[in-house]
């Protein structure tokens, strides 16, 4: 009976271990697209504008950031319906 919860916990620090492999993956990934386009407004005679305009990109606003919480909490309300025994 004590095998069930032990095999549980390994397998959720593995996928643990592989979320945060994935998001390191896309933060390096974004992170290198990002150099290539710096690299592209530098070698085109506009390095200080296009710099600044490749710098300055506005982050999302305060809606779009409440969309995507409250959206992140209904799917994590779905899924938790789904997979519960009750």
């Amino acid at each position: 009976m004590l095998r069930l919860p032990l095999n549980l916990n390994a397998l959720s620090y593995i996928a643990l271990l592989l979320g945060l492999f994935l998001i390191y993956n896309t933060v390096s990934i974004s992170v290198i697209s990002r150099r290539e386009e710096m690299g592209a407004a530098g070698s085109s005679d506009c390095a200080e504008q296009g710099a600044q305009t490749v710098l300055n990109r506005r982050p999302p606003g305060c809606a779009a950031v409440a969309a995507r919480l409250v959206w992140g909490r209904l799917l994590a309300y779905g899924a938790i319906s789904l997979t519960s025994t009750r």
